[in-house]
């Protein structure tokens, strides 16, 4: 048995919001490399690496259709040999950044092809087995929206049942309509709801800290990314100010830079981004360092991968429902009252639809 094929393509789709951040960065497509990957008997497994807008695509491609060449004739069953070759061949280049996003696709994509070959989904590879697993609406509530729409969108997820939805917050340098964009979601949805915010790096510390007490009294479930992903003293000062959780990690790659944020107690919950860790094998590297330190995580983006770990961990929380990739599936993983049901076909669960994967094709 042994990988005798990989092929790459990139696909492009719009996104249902176009969103800013507060960096001035806007966002109206996905783009996605694909990885194909089958063996000698005749399995076929995917992976991907995203980027928005197609910035950068172009790069991520070259350097995977660089890397797969490796992979040929290795033994799919030999996931951290073929994890730790890739990360070899890629050391010259640096350990995090672009080389990490592509080892991850392809991480993935052996990942997916394993599960095919065995006949088991990707969580029981895992050693997992929930059936379902806890969700947040992520995909809706950008500041794009005016308020009255913010709630309406709001409702929106409330009556698909969902019980956790985030909002994207951060773009007013006087925190005052931030605080007004909290306050009438939370009137919307009501208590028995978790709110999370996430303020994608918008702060300096003193900042975080003035609008997190600001907003102490809506009962956050976390706040995500207040401060700089680079500022780990900083974000650390909120951590330590503030009595509502502080969640990050997403920007940062690879175990060793996961490990520094909780070393500096700057968070409270993990985040960790599967394109940026290293693909699920990097992913369960990092949940075993957190594990060790009794830190719970959750997955960034990704939930048809996510999913399955969130159902295999010990220490995860929930998955972050963003629908981005669900257009290239026949049948895209299924939420019911809160919660998204773990695919339990093998590998991720999930079958490319081949006309979709034509049509989004660039």
């Amino acid at each position: 048995m042994h990988i005798n094929k990989v092929s790459t393509r990139i696909v492009s789709m719009p996104l249902k919001w176009d969103f800013s951040t507060p960096s001035g960065f806007q966002a109206k497509s996905v783009s996605y490399v694909l990885v194909q990957m089958y063996s000698n008997e005749g399995h076929q497994g995917f992976g991907y690496a995203l980027a928005l807008n197609g910035s950068r695509i172009n790069v991520i491609k070259a350097m995977i259709d660089e890397l797969t060449p490796l992979v040929v004739g290795e033994d799919p069953f030999c996931t951290e040999k073929i994890w730790q070759k890739l990360r070899r061949y890629t050391t010259f280049l640096g350990t995090e950044g672009l080389v990490v996003d592509c080892i991850s696709a392809i991480d993935i994509a052996v990942w997916d092809l394993l599960g095919k070959i065995t006949g088991q989904p990707l969580c029981k590879l895992l050693g997992g087995d929930k059936p379902a697993v806890p969700i947040y609406a992520s995909d809706g509530l950008w500041p794009s929206l005016p308020v009255d729409q913010l709630c309406r969108e709001a409702e929106n997820f409330l009556a698909q049942g969902f019980k956790s939805i985030k909002l994207h917050i951060g773009h007013d340098p006087g925190l005052k309509k931030d605080v007004e964009r909290v306050k009438a979601v939370r009137q919307t949805i009501g208590e028995g709801v978790n709110l999370m915010v996430d303020a994608v790096q918008s702060w300096r510390p003193w900042q975080a800290i003035r609008i997190g007490r600001m907003l102490e009294e809506y009962n956050i479930y976390w706040m995500e990314d207040p401060v700089s992903a680079t500022d780990l003293e900083g974000s650390a000062q909120v951590a330590g100010a503030l009595d509502m959780a502080i969640a990050a990690g997403e920007w940062v790659y690879s175990p060793r830079g996961l490990m520094r944020l909780i070393e500096s107690k700057a968070v409270d919950i993990l985040l960790i981004d599967i394109q940026r860790a290293g693909g699920v094998t990097g992913f369960k590297k990092i949940a075993a360092i957190a594990e060790a330190f009794e830190m719970p995580i959750a997955p960034h983006v990704f939930p048809e991968i996510g999913c399955h770990l969130v159902s295999a961990l010990r220490n995860t929380l929930t998955v972050e429902y963003m629908t981005w990739s669900f257009p290239l599936f026949k049948e895209p993983p299924q939420v019911k009252d809160g919660m998204m049901l773990v695919p339990q076909k093998p590998g991720l669960g999930l079958e490319l639809d081949d006309k979709a994967v034509e049509r989004f094709t660039v």
